[in-house]
């Protein structure tokens, strides 16, 4: 994207630094913001987005959208919660995961349990799998990063 933006603008040039991950981004960010040194375009993982918004520290972009050829329509509904507090539109969804549960379905079978359709399914399966020896834990029946 940085490549297509500059390839394209002879008079501006774009430099992608990495800041680290969400949390060390945000570190970041706070201590530019109290410093009075803080970019004008970053990426914050959305949970974050409210606290700035809440100290009222992100401009308004609606003007900048008005100018451009994009409106909020452009966007999925969905995914721009995170993106207007205080009737103020102070992001966009950009990078937005999708969480993905992968099923062992050869543990589930040995069980004689179903894939999992509610979260109750999904916790009586995950205790159903769970392998415990001697007091330790040889296998968990749910786990995420």
């Amino acid at each position: 994207m940085i490549k297509r933006f500059n390839d394209t603008h002879d008079k501006i040039e774009v430099v992608g630094t990495f800041q680290g991950s969400y949390d060390e981004t945000v570190t970041k960010l706070q201590q530019a913001v109290a410093a009075k040194t803080a970019p004008d375009v970053t990426m914050l993982e959305r949970a974050y987005v409210q606290m700035f918004a809440d100290s009222d520290v992100l401009e308004d972009m609606t003007p900048y959208l008005k100018k451009s050829s994009m409106s909020k329509d452009d966007f999925v509904p969905g995914l721009m919660g995170h993106s207007i507090f205080d009737n103020k539109l102070v992001s966009l969804p950009f990078n937005r995961s999708t969480p993905i549960l992968h099923i062992n379905k050869t543990m589930l079978d040995e069980k004689g349990l179903a894939v999992p359709k509610t979260w109750d399914d999904l916790k009586k399966a995950a205790t159903a799998l769970v392998v415990k020896e001697n007091g330790e834990y040889k296998r968990y029946g749910y786990t995420m990063p």
